[in-house]
């Protein structure tokens, strides 16, 4: 139902939205960043991007779907071509073509009016998101992402509602002091990027930095200079941001995705620290 709504507000809104960010060609999947991170430069790093849910990382349990709009058909095409890859390098299951997108990417000529316009027109599309993640939709700049997650037990399974006056349960079907008994499932995602922000950027750089806020649940530096990542694409400061996914944000989304959706944020943390310092 959500995906449903959030598909038909999309498309009314932009049915006559032109493409006008003017972006280069695309290029190879490639990584970069120094080699052999060291892992506690990774660790600090990893501070500046991540976003926990009630202890955990959210990863999307569905298969990922990507939709693009605003560029031109061809760009829009590759720029989800690239997230399916990244989402089925790291172990995400990935959705046929022809599905019904839980992941939308928006080039917008004005990403502030564009997000105000769909809160206003399509509340419900927000209704569901938790009070940080609406905090950051609303929040003006060049980009608005939002992620809907849900919480769901060790299995995979979501609430169940309770009859009469009785409130939602969750079915608990392990006890452990290791890892927690419940996950937190990413079941759609939104990016609005402002068009004139995109010009001069890639459709490597693009799909990258959507791939890091939708996959990942991750967000830009707290403070800009402080991690290397793509997330940094869009910092005002004037640096040059990667050319792609780094170490670190390749080593985040594929350890996102290893293992059961039950760890810790913290177990998840240092995980991804190790691989990011370990990868040659």
């Amino acid at each position: 139902m959500r995906n449903a709504l959030m598909l038909a507000a999309t498309f009314s809104v932009l049915a006559a939205m032109p493409a006008r960010a003017q972006v280069v060609e695309d290029r190879p999947i490639v990584v970069t960043g120094k080699k052999g991170t060291p892992r506690q430069q990774a660790l600090r790093q990893l501070r500046q991007i991540v976003s926990t849910v009630d202890g955990q990382l959210a990863r999307f349990a569905e298969p990922v779907c990507p939709m693009v709009i605003g560029l031109s058909l061809e760009s829009n095409a590759t720029v989800a071509g690239r997230i399916r890859d990244i989402a089925s390098e790291a172990g995400a299951k990935v959705a046929p073509e022809r599905c019904n997108p839980n992941i939308v990417i928006i080039v917008a000529a004005d990403a502030d009016v564009f997000t105000k316009a769909l809160r206003k027109r399509f509340p419900k599309m927000f209704a569901y998101l938790r009070p940080g993640e609406l905090r950051r939709a609303k929040r003006e700049g060049p980009v608005h992402a939002w992620n809907t997650v849900e919480v769901r037990n060790d299995v995979g399974e979501s609430l169940m509602q309770g009859e009469g006056d009785d409130p939602p349960t969750l079915e608990i079907h392990t006890a452990s002091r290791i890892i927690l008994p419940t996950q937190q499932v990413t079941l759609s995602s939104i990016v609005v990027i402002d068009d004139e922000a995109a010009v001069g950027k890639s459709l490597v750089q693009i799909a990258d930095y959507a791939a890091m806020r939708t996959l990942a649940g991750a967000r830009p530096p707290r403070e800009p200079g402080m991690a290397d990542t793509i997330l940094s694409l869009f910092d005002r400061d004037g640096g040059t941001p990667p050319p792609s996914l780094t170490r670190l944000d390749s080593s985040f989304i594929k350890e996102l995705y290893a293992g059961e959706g039950t760890a810790t944020a913290s177990q998840k943390k240092n995980a991804i620290s190790r691989r990011a310092a370990a990868e040659q």
